[in-house]
């Protein structure tokens, strides 16, 4: 189907949705594993095919990723204050998510618009790039980061550039696409992109089922009563172990306790692992 032709807006709409899928799929799969260094034993292969999915395909940043979700997801995971998936103050973010937060007339509406602000996930994350490889005092989170070398910031520009020449100026320049049509499609399968993904990663911790350290009013705020093993399963939710689809279709995350515990193995290991973890937290 060629583009300029306006007799296939229909199949290029469903391409754009499918695309959007399809951009979520190798970040779950590849990239996820590549930035616990799961993926092969060779560092050199964790930073390639990481940054290569990740900054190249998706344009976002590897290292930001791994700054918010390994430095600081995995290691204060839900608690409130330290987690960087966590709203940062008891104030202020339009997600009400743990008691410690001040309520505000406009939660009882979450469940209408936080749907709509998932689907901004991907815009949301290109612009933490930016002020995270440019800001002044680079932040992931609640945790200050130091600043990037100029080599990191020359390599950044690079693959920037790179992304944005495949994915933005050759539909437009070379498939001759309309800037007006080129940007509804960009934003249909960016929509789907951040929704497939928000609703996959905020379904194994966002929930009643899962603790919140720090995060309730009768608890010392700064102090977590569990051990860090014992706090991953409490923190952590799972689901449908008896579904390789399901397990395939969210990048192993319905075995969210298994890959919180042990996140430097495959993905691909967890269905064998789980059985024995599940004995043993008994």
């Amino acid at each position: 189907v060629m583009p300029g032709s306006e007799d296939s807006w229909q199949l290029q709409l469903l391409g754009a949705i499918l695309f959007g899928w399809i951009q979520a799929l190798p970040l779950l799969h590849l990239m996820h594993d590549c930035s616990h260094g799961a993926f092969s034993h060779k560092p050199w292969a964790w930073d390639y095919f990481g940054k290569f999915t990740m900054d190249l395909y998706a344009g976002a940043s590897m290292t930001a990723w791994h700054l918010q979700h390994v430095v600081g997801h995995h290691v204060w995971t839900n608690g409130f204050g330290a987690d960087p998936d966590l709203p940062p103050a008891k104030q202020g973010d339009p997600r009400y998510l743990v008691k410690l937060q001040e309520h505000s007339s406009m939660y009882q509406y979450q469940h209408i618009y936080l749907p709509i602000a998932y689907s901004s996930l991907g815009l949301k994350v290109r612009i933490s790039d930016l002020t995270h490889a440019w800001g002044p005092s680079p932040m992931a989170g609640p945790m200050r980061i130091r600043k990037h070398t100029a080599e990191w910031k020359a390599k950044w520009i690079l693959i920037k550039t790179m992304w944005v020449m495949w994915r933005i100026v050759f539909p437009i320049v070379v498939l001759g696409m309309s800037l007006q049509w080129y940007f509804t499609l960009f934003i249909v399968s960016d929509m789907i992109t951040g929704w497939y993904l928000a609703f996959n990663f905020q379904v194994s911790h966002i929930s009643t089922l899962a603790d919140y350290p720090f995060g309730a009013a009768d608890r010392k705020q700064d102090v977590c009563e569990d051990e860090w093993a014992v706090s991953q399963i409490k923190t952590s939710v799972d689901y449908s172990h008896d579904s390789p689809m399901m397990t395939w279709m969210c990048g192993a995350l319905n075995y969210q306790t298994v890959h919180h515990l042990f996140p430097g193995i495959s993905q691909y290991h967890y269905p064998a692992i789980a059985p024995v973890l599940q004995e043993v937290a008994k």
